[in-house]
């Protein structure tokens, strides 16, 4: 038995995101039947394809509806904060990542971006001391935080 989110992940591998949101959301902005059933995954995937289009205020709109359902999801938390900083609004940004860490303290991709939200917001030695407490594997994240403490010391 196939359940309605089978199609719709096949339409997002296939990028057919018209398709995506022509079946989920209906005219008034609300999640068609039945995506409305699991509310939080739908309207994630929703915001997703707006961010992914630029379209960060309907994207806002989506993942703040994703985390009045579940508001535990640190999914969404990280998605709030990443529209917001792609809008400018970096200290919206920290706030959702700091509500984000509270549930997963020690993850290295939110502690890098709280860096970059408080790095964006001129707050460098507050950055550097985030970017310093990020504990990765990832040669590549580990790269880029060393890269940022370095830029951030040149800025005290």
């Amino acid at each position: 038995m196939s359940t309605p989110y089978e199609q719709i992940h096949d339409w997002l591998r296939a990028e057919k995101f018209d398709d995506v949101l022509s079946a989920m959301l209906g005219d008034e902005h609300k999640l068609n039947p039945p995506f409305d059933q699991d509310a939080n995954h739908g309207w994630y995937i929703v915001g997703d394809i707006f961010f992914r289009h630029g379209n960060f205020k309907n994207a806002l709109a989506a993942f703040e509806s994703a985390l009045e359902v579940y508001p535990e999801d640190v999914e969404a938390m990280w998605a709030l904060a990443d529209c917001h900083s792609r809008m400018k609004n970096f200290g919206r940004a920290e706030h959702f990542l700091k509500e984000a860490l509270k549930s997963d303290p020690d993850n290295p991709n939110l502690l890098y971006n709280l860096g970059n939200a408080l790095f964006d917001q001129r707050k460098f030695a507050e950055a550097i001391a985030v970017y310093k407490s990020v504990n990765t594997d990832d040669d590549d994240l580990a790269n880029k935080v060393k890269q940022n403490i370095e830029v951030a010391e040149a800025q005290l």
